[in-house]
C-alpha cells in the first residue's frame, strides 16, 4: 500500500509538472504568434506609407535617416536604402550644415510639433511638419518629418494674385 501512495505522489507531482510545462508552452506559442502577427502586418504597414504621395522620412536625434516611405526616395530619384544614413540637409537641400530655422531641430529641441514652407534647392516648395518622436519616458530620440510638395499651389496663387493685380490696374485706368 505504501508503493501506491507513493507512486500517485509522485504521478500527482508529474501531472502537475506537465500542466505547468503545458501552460508554458502555451504562452511561449502565444508569443510567437503574437510576433508572427507583427512580422506578417510589417509588410502591410510598409505598403500603406509607401502608398503615401508625402514624402514621409523619420530621423534619429543626430538628423540621419533611418526609415524613408518611397516617395522621399522617388523625390530624389534614388533607392530607399541610399537615403539611409544620410541627413536631411545633405539629401534635400545640399548643405553641410541644418538649415536656419529647421523645423525638425526646433521640434526636437522643444518636444512640439513644428510647420514651415520651405523652397528646395531643386525650386520646388515644400509644406514641411516636424513630429518629435519621443521614448516611453517622454525623451525626444528623434524626429518624422512629412513633406507636401506644394509647388504648382504655390504657383497657382501667385498666378493668381498677378491676374487680381492687372485686373484692378485695368479697373482702375478704365475708371480715369
Amino acid at each position: 500500500m505504501a508503493e501506491k501512495t507513493g507512486t500517485s505522489a509522485d504521478l500527482l507531482h508529474e501531472i502537475q509538472e506537465l500542466r505547468s510545462r503545458l501552460k508554458m508552452c502555451q504562452a511561449v506559442q502565444g508569443a510567437a504568434q503574437g510576433v508572427q502577427e507583427v512580422f506578417q502586418a510589417e509588410p502591410q504597414r510598409m505598403r500603406i506609407l509607401d502608398a503615401i504621395s508625402d514624402l514621409v522620412v523619420l530621423q534619429d536625434r543626430d538628423q540621419r535617416v533611418i526609415w524613408t516611405n518611397q516617395s522621399s526616395a522617388d523625390a530624389l530619384g534614388l533607392e530607399k536604402h541610399e537615403l539611409l544614413g544620410h541627413k536631411c540637409h545633405e539629401l534635400w537641400h545640399g548643405r553641410s550644415a541644418p538649415c536656419q530655422g529647421c523645423n525638425q531641430l526646433e521640434a526636437m529641441e522643444t518636444g512640439e510639433v513644428r510647420h514651415s514652407e520651405v523652397k528646395g534647392f531643386d525650386g520646388r516648395t515644400w509644406s514641411i511638419k516636424s513630429f518629435p518622436v519621443k521614448s516611453e519616458d517622454n525623451e525626444v530620440i528623434g524626429c518624422v518629418e512629412l513633406a507636401t510638395d506644394i509647388t504648382d499651389n504655390k504657383n497657382k496663387e501667385s498666378a493668381l494674385r498677378e491676374a487680381k493685380e492687372a485686373a484692378e490696374a485695368a479697373n482702375k485706368l478704365k475708371s480715369e
